[in-house]
């Protein structure tokens, strides 16, 4: 069990360290609108993630087929890219000024969930890191407990990690003025513009 335990660790922290999307959709939602809305993004994320988890674990042999039609990859790549250029461009022509004590609407954090669960849902990369961790699974000859100990623990970091970046965005958020934050907001707009063409490029080619 302990095993399991330390392998689901190790990937987690290595997952957490890569740069992706979603850690400047995190930055950015805490610096402009504080940390609830942040982790609404991110509870998106880790659901998304708690979903192919499922889809793997109790689908396997479905899954292993769906991924190895030969469109999947580019279509996911394909939709993913839209959200997060579309994403980027919204960015980029969003010039309202950051006003903190603005109250946030509940429409805006089901839009912000959906933002965070979406930018997971539609990148590839995602779904192919959770088969490979079901392969890792499958290779040891895990039984159920151990497999849900091994997915727990990667879920478990990833949720604890993100939840660190948001805090730390939170306290470096009082630090600046809105107009710093108005320019991040402009340079998370190009960076997932960047991560929306790699995305297309990367299943294209």
């Amino acid at each position: 069990m302990l095993e399991y335990f330390l392998k689901g660790l190790s990937y987690g922290l290595i997952l957490s360290i890569l740069v992706g999307p979603i850690i400047f959709a995190l930055l950015q939602a805490s610096l402009e609108r504080g940390v609830k809305m942040a982790l609404t993004i991110g509870l998106g994320v880790w659901v998304s993630d708690t979903l192919f988890v499922s889809i793997v674990f109790f689908g396997l042999s479905w899954i292993n087929e769906v991924s190895a039609l030969p469109n999947f990859k580019f279509f996911l790549g394909a939709v993913g890219s839209v959200v997060l250029i579309a994403s980027g461009i919204g960015n980029l022509q969003n010039n309202h000024p950051i006003d903190r004590s603005q109250k946030v609407k509940k429409n805006g954090y089901l839009a912000h969930f959906l933002k965070g669960f979406l930018i997971n849902v539609f990148n590839p990369f995602s779904i192919l890191f959770w088969l490979a961790m079901s392969t890792e699974i499958v290779a040891n000859e895990a039984n159920n407990t151990q497999a849900i100990v091994f997915f727990s623990t990667i879920l478990g970091v990833i949720i604890f990690t993100d939840s660190l970046k948001i805090m730390l965005a939170k306290h470096i958020r009082k630090y600046l003025t809105p107009k710093h934050i108005l320019k991040f907001r402009k340079v998370v707009g190009i960076v997932l513009i960047l991560f929306g063409i790699l995305l297309i490029y990367r299943v294209t080619f």
